[in-house]
């Protein structure tokens, strides 16, 4: 066959057709983006292709300099896929052990299933974008820090991936405690009037560590346990210069500053009779936890440095629990009261020297007087915060908040605690503009477990129910927040949840956990 001079350029058009698939298949497969994709949900990281360069020829392009020195986030952090006892759940963490900061990334490998959360489409919009279709529990524990995400994980619906991140300041080991609460409905079902079911499943593998764990008092259903999968962080961080906190704070993490102290705490260990409910209640041994926030530091208080004269505490028992606890905590009694909720007799020896000097906690209105008549504290039953203003106007400070009864047993649907929070922002608006303090505390975590007490109550006191409860209250109140400095905030739900196993009575918290909301609650009165 004779010579076509057209050939040559065919044969460079078949060659460029064949690179160009060869380069867009390599591309399919993850080449350009240092990730492949895999049935894990394109978590795996792969290195990415080596540029070919000849150091004694010229330095390369400025854009191939640039991948070079950037790698992709996943390199750069360093990052671990962790086998996982729920085969439908990819976990993955990137940590950087200097820098003791990171992030945990949690995949559920199955769609999510298309169940309503609310028959109010503003409400299933919100919970569902915002909250996702299911609840992990996530934190970080070693013997002198415990740390984690200030509420709950991140939801992008997009991706239907879990993230939060990871900030540790202290040198050690630390495990990762990882459970799933609850599971495509996330624990707010409000279409019906249904109880959504507590999985509380460790996600990762346990062993030692969690072994470990179950020699304690405290009622093993409340336990989370942690697993031997460990961040290592290799140096403790830096102090950072803190400004006195103002009330407008809310992450932190507790510590313990002296190893060589430790701290006793009255536990409900076993119901020993049925009618009657009697308990026997057994001493637990703790280390010398204290909350630390992250970006504050709370000044010393002194009662005689109390500026307001008069104090209203006002809302449910969590907040009779705080009232008792200024009470003792005021009057310098110490920790060992401030801790203290009914204690049975016996008791005394393991919670304080002098308990004659404590002052009790007993249902009903309460009064108090300090400082030689000169401050009085009051406490007020008010659950709902109805009469907040018309108690509230006679006080030169109050104390309040409301969530965990319209959670419990009332089964209140989002949109009516949003409608009734907004009622009590306007109230609250007006005792600041009389001139009044006020300090708005949160609903604590109420502590879960799947045996304990009270049991066979449809109680809607479940994490993230009293994670949107709060958000919205804090969603009211933060328009408060930037007018009135006299406004504080004290958000107590990211210190309980990671202390929620130390509830005594499987309800409220009498140990060092209500001394540091006590201690928090008291710098702002100030």
């Amino acid at each position: 066959m004779p010579e076509n001079k057209n050939n040559p350029p065919k044969r460079k058009a078949v060659a460029c057709v064949v690179l160009m698939i060869w380069f867009a298949l390599w591309m399919a497969v993850g080449g350009g983006t240092g990730f492949s994709d895999n049935n894990q949900g394109g978590f795996v990281a792969t290195p990415p292709p080596q540029l070919l360069h000849d150091p004694t020829k010229s330095s390369p392009p400025k854009q191939q300099q640039q991948q070079q020195q950037q790698p992709s986030l996943t390199e750069e952090k360093g990052c671990v896929i962790h086998e996982t006892q729920r085969k439908t759940i990819t976990v993955k963490t990137c940590f950087d052990p200097e820098k003791c900061h990171g992030e945990i990334l949690i995949k559920p490998t199955s769609t999510p299933l298309n169940r309503k959360f609310s028959n109010d489409p503003e409400t299933e919009k919100f919970l569902r974008e915002d909250h996702g279709p299911d609840h992990y529990r996530f934190f970080l524990r070693s013997h002198n820090e415990v740390s984690g995400p200030p509420n709950s994980l991140t939801y992008n619906p997009e991706k239907n991936v879990y993230s939060g991140s990871i900030d540790l300041t202290k040198r050690g080991v630390h495990n990762i405690v990882l459970e799933v609460l609850y599971e495509e409905w996330n624990g707010i079902d409000e279409a019906r009037d249904f109880w959504p079911p507590l999985l509380k499943e460790p996600i990762l593998k346990l062993g030692t560590s969690a072994l470990r764990e179950r020699k304690t008092n405290y009622h093993e259903g409340q336990l989370s346990p942690s697993s031997d999968d460990i961040l290592t962080c290799n140096n403790d961080q830096p102090k950072q210069n803190k400004n006195p906190c103002t009330g407008r704070e809310t992450t932190g993490r507790w510590v313990v500053t002296d190893p060589t102290k430790k701290l006793f705490t009255k536990v409900r260990s076993k119901k020993v009779q049925k009618t009657p409910v009697v308990f026997q209640w057994d001493p637990q041994i703790d280390e010398a936890w204290e909350w630390s926030f992250d970006t504050c530091t709370l000044p010393t208080t002194n009662v005689k440095d109390l500026p307001r004269k008069s104090i209203l505490v006002t809302g449910d028992s969590q907040l009779r629990s705080i009232y008792f606890g200024l009470v003792n905590f005021l009057q310098g009694n110490g920790l060992g009261c401030v801790r203290n909720i009914s204690t049975p007799q016996h008791m005394n020896q393991y919670l304080f020297a002098s308990g004659e000097q404590c002052v009790e906690n007993v249902k009903g209105k309460q009064k108090a007087t300090l400082r030689n008549g000169e401050v009085s504290l009051h406490f007020l039953d008010d659950p709902y915060l109805d009469k907040v203003h018309k108690n509230g106007r006679h006080y030169s400070a109050v104390v309040g908040g409301f969530g965990q009864h319209p959670a419990s047993r009332k089964h209140w649907p989002f949109k009516r605690f949003n409608t009734t929070m907004a009622d009590r922002a306007v109230q609250v608006n007006s005792l600041l503009t009389e001139g009044k303090t006020f300090v708005w505390v949160t609903s604590p975590k109420y502590p879960d477990t799947k045996k304990g007490y009270p049991v066979g109550v449809k109680d809607w006191r479940t994490d993230p129910r009293l994670i949107v409860f709060n958000s919205a209250a804090k969603s009211h109140l933060a328009p408060l927040l930037r007018e009135h400095d006299r406004l504080r905030l004290v958000d107590t739900f990211p210190l309980t949840q990671l202390m929620g196993h130390t509830s005594s009575d499987q309800a409220h918290y009498n140990n060092f956990v209500l001394y540091e909301i006590v201690r928090i609650v008291a710098s702002y009165l100030y």
